[in-house]
């Protein structure tokens, strides 16, 4: 398969599957620190001083939880880039991670809206009053759209492939 990566874009997609890299590594990393530091959840949110042990596992299991999307947009935007490298930009074998990011970015997404609520209620557990609110940013939005496009942008493009692939064998 002829090389479509030249110059510059070959030097982006290998900065790409570096951070996709450093980034699961890095959330695998602070997942760990996480639950294996009893200190990091009060280094973290200071406002956990003084709480009880089935407060901060709750933490902690939230904190973890909300890194996983993370871990796997990361992982597959390093296995897409990598799929590049080899030369298959428009295979189907490069096609399967744009999904797979667009599902862990949309995953990322809500969790990040529901993270805030989630550790008000493990917080004020056992309080006479409080109250929750869910806040939606644009920042939350666009980690949904782009997670959506990304859904759509790999639907088109194995469509693509598939008529590629019907066109070729008539040839």
């Amino acid at each position: 398969m002829d090389d479509v990566l030249t110059g510059h874009i070959r030097v982006i997609v290998v900065i790409l599957r570096f951070i996709g890299w450093v980034a699961v590594v890095c959330c695998i990393s602070l997942g760990l620190v996480l639950a294996a530091f009893p200190g990091a959840v009060e280094y973290f949110l200071p406002e956990a001083q003084g709480i009880g042990r089935g407060q901060r596992i709750a933490l902690i299991v939230i904190g973890i939880v909300n890194l996983v999307p993370g871990v796997f947009a990361a992982h597959a935007l390093a296995r897409l880039a990598g799929v590049w490298l080899d030369g298959h930009v428009f295979s189907g074998r490069a096609i399967r991670w744009l999904p797979q990011m667009g599902w862990s970015l949309i995953a990322a997404g809500f969790l990040s809206i529901l993270v805030g609520p989630l550790i008000d209620m493990v917080l004020a557990f056992g309080a006479d009053s409080g109250s929750v609110s869910i806040q939606v940013s644009s920042g939350h939005l666009a980690t949904l759209v782009a997670g959506g496009l990304l859904i759509v942008q790999g639907r088109v493009m194995a469509q693509a492939a598939r008529i590629a692939e019907e066109n070729g064998q008539f040839i």
